[in-house]
């Protein structure tokens, strides 16, 4: 599907990172999946994983801003009112509608790789989940309000925190794991590569990892 929507709210969280509310339309998706956002005068576009939930009567995107991105350094300038063009929805980064119902769900992002887990979230809202987000800083702390607090770790990489100090790939290495929930993993690459090794390592099955690389 592709059509033109309205922006109806732009939140900024911090330097780079925002968040466009968008009408909805007849739009609809599975959490976890993408949309491919551009321009109704401009063919460039880029992909977003869907943060707002299934059920919700809009959709939102969470963006990051690239330093010298042409496409992100326009997006960070939109209005409400502005049109952007939706194609979509793309991808198969979904849960299992079983799974849901008696498994625990173990979230594991960097960055804006939380995207796709607001979305499960928002959507699931008696889901059995861990959330484990990796930032550098604590201004970087995406919408913490979103999550319960019992169920949200963060991993900070920098500087002075409250919160755990280090990257998910020490909290896990440190922490014992649940060798029988499912491990659903989104943001680089390395830190893909490096979560699963580690998940693999401690005994979780392979078949209960599952990854989504943003780059």
């Amino acid at each position: 599907m592709k059509f033109t929507a309205t922006v109806l709210h732009k939140r900024i969280l911090n330097p780079e990172t925002i968040v466009l509310q968008l009408t909805k339309g007849g739009f609809q998706f599975k959490a976890g999946q993408y949309l491919v956002l551009s321009f109704p005068d401009d063919k460039t576009s880029r992909e977003y994983s869907i943060y707002s939930g299934e059920n919700e009567d809009f959709l939102e995107v969470l963006i990051k801003i690239v330093p010298k991105g042409a496409f992100t350094n326009r997006i960070a300038t939109v209005n409400v009112g502005d049109s952007l063009v939706i194609d979509g929805p793309h991808g198969f980064f979904i849960l299992n509608p079983e799974e849901v119902l008696y498994k625990k769900h173990v979230f594991v992002a960097s960055g804006t790789g939380i995207s796709p887990f607001s979305s499960y979230i928002k959507t699931y809202p008696t889901l059995d989940y861990q959330l484990l987000h990796g930032i550098r800083m604590v201004d970087e702390a995406i919408e913490p309000q979103r999550y319960a607090p019992d169920k949200l770790v963060f991993c900070v990489s920098r500087g002075v925190t409250d919160h755990f100090s280090g990257r998910v790939t020490n909290y896990l290495t440190q922490t014992s794991i649940d060798l029988q929930a499912i491990y659903y993993l989104c943001g680089n690459s390395a830190m893909i590569n490096d979560v699963s090794d580690i998940l693999e390592q401690k005994g979780v099955p392979v078949k209960n990892i599952r990854t989504e690389a943003f780059f």
